[in-house]
């Protein structure tokens, strides 16, 4: 584009403006929003390089952000009914489950995963929760569930975590509600109780090892109480604040999806005020026990400290969903 600037007549004064380009953001492949540059949206920067829409130095940006935000979640293998993987209850899993819809245990068609409920029947039961669990999507239900907020723990011996703040009005999404009848992510919730291969510590467990799959280490971790000479299990997770108050710590009912209060409320039942926290770091070689750190509630001072620094270990018994060889300390946190 050329303007002629004319002086008196005599004189002309040429200025060329050359075409504006806007300023790159690698952003805007981030299509869906989340905050995430997944293998899609990393791979269509890559072709728009080749295509030469964007150069070899933005596509690199791109690419940093996708080394930086995506994290490879492990796949949760049991209690739940996203039979392919992929991070969405669709079609294709409404196909596996019409397929293994009705059977019994024993029977060729029957399928583990969609016995939500495990009385080893595949029957109307399941066929609800799983048209309950239809379209439900990982990703959107845990940019529901988690917040930005994360808090740093280190150990005498240099052992740390982070632990990441979690939407108590939100949580139920991935856990389910007994109360309002909604599914969640994980099925957990729907076990049978059968005592003493599954009990309060199998649903516990189930609970933690799937959330950590699902949400990333430090969201929903286990906890266990002592009264009256009974033991009890269950899961409990941060929802912001200083960590050590024990308000700041919600206590949640694995067997029902229900929340039961906050860790500091004097109105607790004595079954779920608890005397430790769980915090997993590896599963102990040979069982399907987890290697643990703790945190410890006071109840005079109202707060929480570090645990020992020696690894204690909690059973997970006959507990149905894989425990991980190692728990990635840095797993999901943003």
């Amino acid at each position: 584009m050329s303007i002629t600037f004319v002086e008196n007549q005599t004189r002309h004064v040429d200025f060329s403006l050359s075409h504006i380009v806007p300023l790159f953001n690698p952003w805007s492949y981030d299509t869906n929003g989340d905050g995430i540059i997944s293998p899609n949206e990393a791979a269509s920067a890559l072709l728009d390089c080749y295509a030469g829409i964007i150069t070899e130095e933005q596509m690199q940006q791109v690419f940093t952000l996708h080394m930086n935000t995506y994290k490879e979640y492990p796949p949760i293998e049991v209690v739940c009914l996203d039979s392919n993987n992929n991070g969405v209850v669709d079609e294709e899993d409404e196909a596996n489950f019409l397929a293994a819809y009705p059977s019994n245990k024993g029977d060729g068609r029957y399928q583990r995963r969609f016995d939500a409920n495990i009385d080893e029947v595949i029957n109307s039961i399941d066929y609800a929760i799983f048209y309950g669990t239809l379209g439900k999507e990982l990703r959107v239900i845990r940019n529901r569930v988690k917040t930005s907020i994360y808090e740093h723990l280190v150990w005498p011996d240099g052992w740390d975590i982070y632990i990441v703040a979690l939407n108590k009005d939100r949580v139920t999404e991935f856990i389910g509600s007994f109360g309002e009848s909604k599914e969640g992510w994980i099925d957990v919730r729907h076990h049978t109780y059968s005592f003493p291969s599954y009990i309060c510590q199998q649903f516990a467990v189930d609970t933690m090892v799937a959330a950590y799959k699902g949400l990333g280490y430090g969201c929903l971790l286990g906890a266990s109480s002592v009264t009256d000479g009974y033991s009890h299990a269950f899961n409990v997770f941060w929802a912001g604040g200083d960590w050590r108050n024990l308000n700041n710590w919600w206590v949640i009912e694995p067997q029902q999806g229900t929340f039961i209060g906050s860790v500091g409320d004097s109105n607790l039942p004595g079954i779920y005020q608890p005397v430790l926290i769980y915090i997993p770091d590896f599963l102990i070689p040979g069982t399907n026990d987890i290697a643990i750190r703790t945190l410890i509630p006071n109840y005079q001072t109202r707060s929480f400290s570090l645990g020992s620094v020696f690894e204690s270990r909690w059973g997970g018994g006959q507990s149905e969903e894989p425990i991980v060889e190692v728990f990635n300390r840095a797993l999901g946190v943003v």
